[in-house]
């Protein structure tokens, strides 16, 4: 399952799931932007907090994590997203399956 996932990831998207939110207007966009809100509100980010973001092929919430000081690392079986968004933001990055993570038992004050 892990090879067809990377497949999937690796081809690409047309337009990601951030660009519609900023191209689109709807009711659903909104709610959309509203459950990001409140996932970030839940995780609360702490100064010095490593965050494990598995699973982050759009990396939805590193800026955010970022500002309120902690470490972002994200994780995902896609190299070349992570390339792309390591030269975008400069973040720490680990290809790896969530199902066999890279890391030491609590590497990790949050994911």
């Amino acid at each position: 399952m892990a090879a067809t996932l990377r497949e999937f990831y690796e081809r690409g998207h047309e337009e990601s799931r951030l660009a519609w939110f900023a191209r689109m207007s709807s009711f659903g966009t909104l709610v959309w932007h509203e459950l990001y809100r409140r996932c970030l509100d839940l995780l609360d980010p702490k100064p010095g907090e490593r965050i494990l973001d598995a699973g982050s092929n759009e990396n939805l919430y590193a800026r955010q994590i970022q500002a309120r000081g902690a470490r972002y690392l994200c994780l995902d079986l896609s190299l070349p997203a992570l390339k792309n968004f390591r030269a975008s933001h400069g973040v720490e990055c680990v290809v790896g399956d969530i199902q066999r993570l890279p890391f030491k038992d609590n590497a990790f004050d949050k994911a």
